[in-house]
């Protein structure tokens, strides 16, 4: 017996003849008990997300760095939160914090979100998170040449983004690797700015493919029952 949290892997695991259900991705539910769920305002915060891991803060703050100078170039205006994930220290993203814009919310994902009009999100869980709270977002991740060229050597999908292979298209740009310029990064991210409402109703589409909640119940049920 098999319970999975996409509706891809059912489709997947049922061709194979194996016993599986789906009843619905958690994080819908944490969402819904974790969070006010305030309207946004569509002001001009943009959220940070480096990563959780050392490797990724490693490569992805010297690049937010320079995404951040990119934008105030254009609009000085723009306010920028980095949310801190509990196994990164201060004192790693201090290249960040040294800018005025700039300001540090350890703990909740779900405040940053709520409380930004876009997002750079570093590819991984928290860009699931970011598509349930309708925060219009970039996608971007760095790694060693080794470990990229062992994971393209590995992988055969067509994006990294879990939003993007849920909606089997892009729906948010991936800046990956060498792709990820932080001019290329900056203009997309402005862009997201100046029209929020409309990738806000394209992530919709995805989370309603996630289930209405309760997936914990559900699944704790139909186990009780077997």
């Amino acid at each position: 017996q098999l319970i999975v949290v996409f509706p891809f892997e059912k489709t997947w695991y049922k061709q194979r003849n194996l016993d599986v259900q789906y009843f619905g991705h958690p994080l819908i539910d944490l969402y819904k008990k974790q969070t006010s769920q305030k309207a946004k305002t569509f002001s001009l915060v943009v959220s940070l997300f480096p990563g959780s891991r050392k490797q990724e803060i490693k490569y992805h703050v010297p690049l937010l760095l320079k995404v951040i100078r990119s934008i105030l170039k254009t609009n000085p205006s723009v306010q920028f939160i980095v949310c801190l994930a509990p196994s990164v220290g201060e004192d790693e993203i201090k290249q960040l914090t040294q800018l005025n814009n700039v300001k540090i919310k350890p703990g909740c994902s779900w405040d940053v979100f709520n409380a930004s009009s876009a997002a750079i999100v570093a590819s991984g869980t928290a860009t699931l998170e970011c598509a349930i709270s309708k925060t219009p977002f970039v996608v971007i991740y760095k790694t060693s040449l080794f470990n990229w060229l062992v994971a393209n050597f590995i992988l055969s999908v067509p994006f990294v983004s879990i939003v993007n292979i849920l909606a089997k298209k892009l729906v948010v740009k991936e800046f990956l690797q060498y792709q990820a310029l932080p001019e290329k990064i900056a203009k997309q991210t402005l862009k997201l700015l100046q029209r929020p409402e409309k990738t806000a109703e394209e992530l919709s589409s995805v989370v309603n493919n996630l289930g209405g909640g309760h997936a914990y119940e559900q699944a704790a049920e139909y186990i009780g029952n077997y």
